[in-house]
């Protein structure tokens, strides 16, 4: 079966040494060859369909592995965010009854007193022994 030949008289199925040029990024595949075929459908071209599918496929396969380290990211966020929206309900709780306190003093303090003279207090007078002060007091006014 005699060779088919181009115009150059290369050999139809055999490959140059011309080098693709890589012009989309780094996951091309480095020094594939060009290959001059006659027909669509020979083992060469199916072959270099291949390898830009697998080329192809690479690239996605790499973008998808990216979309799923940043999700895993939103994730560990998320969950952060959460604890925090947790930690800060409970602070909330915790700072609310010091504060109900502090106004039931102070509404305490507002009150309208009575002001008794001549009765001297001690230190750590409990509120019986003041109420027993004062209560003799008026008996005996």
């Amino acid at each position: 079966m005699p060779r088919q030949t181009d115009t150059d008289g290369m050999d139809l199925h055999e490959t140059q040494n011309e080098e693709i040029e890589d012009h989309d990024d780094q996951y091309e595949a480095p020094n594939l060859k060009r290959i001059r075929v006659e027909d669509s459908n020979s083992p060469a071209t199916t072959l270099a369909n291949l390898i830009q599918q697998q080329n192809s496929m690479a690239k996605q396969l790499e973008k998808l592995d990216t979309l799923f380290v940043i999700r895993d990211q939103l994730m560990d966020q998320n969950r952060t965010m959460k604890q925090l929206t947790k930690t800060i309900s409970y602070m909330e709780n915790d700072m609310r009854k010091p504060k109900e306190e502090n106004e039931r003093l102070e509404k305490e303090l507002k009150r309208t007193n009575l002001i008794f003279t001549g009765i001297t207090d001690k230190k750590f007078e409990s509120k019986d022994a003041c109420l027993t002060k004062i209560q003799k007091c008026i008996a005996d006014h």
